[in-house]
């Protein structure tokens, strides 16, 4: 089913009712910085084109390299349902999602496939064939990784410039921690498995994939600020200017899970405590779990939390099941690491991993009745256990 799936949808890069899935309309010039003159307001970015990168109309990329759309469908419209945000219209619900973010494309291009690949091949990177559709996926990834990074700085942009931000005119200047953490996983995960292959066509890439592994790390470093003792959400680069600012760590752009749990698991213990001294990883995760946790117990300057949030979570106690699993993932990480360290803490770290596991499967799994036909109530297919998201909106 995977294999179905890379093929016939990622890299035919359609859908049964998208025919194109991806942002490769060639870049004309950055609507922020007057340099499209055809599109007359925001709602006319896209006349525009996708420009990757900060060098104007040379920011045009093949289908093969351009980035996918953050979310896709297998149709265009739901028939048989109503646009809820305009009733009057009658209009059914459409795919609206025109955004090739980076952190998602570092998942479908590089994370998912390359793992599905390693476990298709029993564990064994070096039994991946050199035509498998991840690595066909990831070498096609990367020029896009190459326009999109900011030399002086190391950082990868979010996104395009001209993609859609219906308040943000320049959401391809921003810069986010969380999805060059993704990139960073996403990276390794490709250098290790050519490292393990004794002879591919795609050993060539070893060297910018290394160069990318070192920029992407120098920008995480960046991000963390060493007085607020946590790693920032991001940033903006202004293309006028030629500088970079980080976000401040308060505010709406302040305090994200994410962006500690997934960028030091990316990262691991080892390279953030050598940046910032022993047990800073640890530390990170106790300041974490005290401002984004949920049910979270603090004793003596442990925090045990049974659940994560998104942000700040002392007052709206938001539980994720998909933030909460990435926490698990940190923790079992810290716990392998502190193994031959302090066994008693790794032991404490497993512990609380397995803590949130079972929270989760108390408070979010749930039996889901899938292959519905909208709006038929009846079920027509299998069911299975799912976990929500979150236990509320927010």
């Amino acid at each position: 089913m995977v294999e179905e799936y890379v093929k016939n949808t990622l890299i035919e890069h359609k859908t049964t009712g998208l025919m194109d899935i991806k942002a490769d309309t060639a870049c004309v010039g950055i609507y922020a910085y007057g340099q499209c003159p055809k599109a007359h307001d925001i709602f006319h970015e896209g006349d525009c084109g996708f420009c990757y990168g900060d060098s104007g109309t040379d920011g045009s990329l093949s289908t093969e390299n351009a980035l996918f759309f953050r979310m896709i469908s297998d149709v265009y419209a739901l028939e048989g349902t109503k646009d809820a945000r305009c009733p009057a219209l009658g209009n059914p619900w459409t795919w609206n999602d025109w955004r090739p973010i980076l952190g998602e494309n570092a998942w479908a291009s590089l994370l998912g496939p390359l793992q599905s690949a390693f476990l298709a091949a029993d564990g064994k990177a070096d039994e991946i064939p050199d035509d498998s559709f991840a690595l066909v996926l990831a070498s096609n990834f990367l020029p896009a990784v190459r326009k999109l990074l900011i030399p002086n700085v190391g950082c990868v942009h979010y996104t395009a410039h001209n993609s859609y931000g219906d308040t943000d005119p320049d959401v391809g200047g921003l810069v986010s921690t969380e999805n060059n953490g993704s990139l960073l996983a996403g990276l390794k995960a490709l250098r290790y498995v050519l490292n393990a292959k004794v002879a591919s066509q795609f050993k060539g890439l070893l060297a910018e994939v290394d160069s990318l592994i070192e920029s992407v790390e120098g920008c995480l470093k960046q991000a963390y600020d060493t007085h607020l003792g946590f790693f920032l959400q991001g940033g903006r680069y202004n293309l006028t200017t030629r500088e970079f600012e980080w976000n401040p760590g308060t505010g709406a752009t302040g305090f994200a899970v994410d962006c500690q749990t997934w960028v030091m698991s990316a990262l691991g213990k080892a390279r953030v405590d050598a940046w910032f001294g022993e047990g800073t990883a640890l530390k990170v995760w106790n300041k974490t779990a005290e401002i984004g946790g949920y049910k979270v117990s603090c004793d003596s300057g442990r925090c045990i939390p049974r659940g994560v949030g998104f942000s700040d979570n002392k007052a709206d106690q938001v539980f994720s099941g998909e933030w909460t699993f990435g926490a698990i993932n940190l923790l079992r990480i810290l716990s392998a690491e502190y193994e031959n360290i302090d066994p008693t803490m790794a032991i404490q770290l497993q512990a609380d991993a397995d803590g949130m596991r079972e929270q989760i499967t108390q408070e979010l799994t749930v039996m889901v009745d899938f292959d519905r036909t909208p709006p038929a109530p009846e079920k027509q297919g299998d069911s299975s256990k799912a976990v929500k998201y979150a236990n509320k909106r927010y």
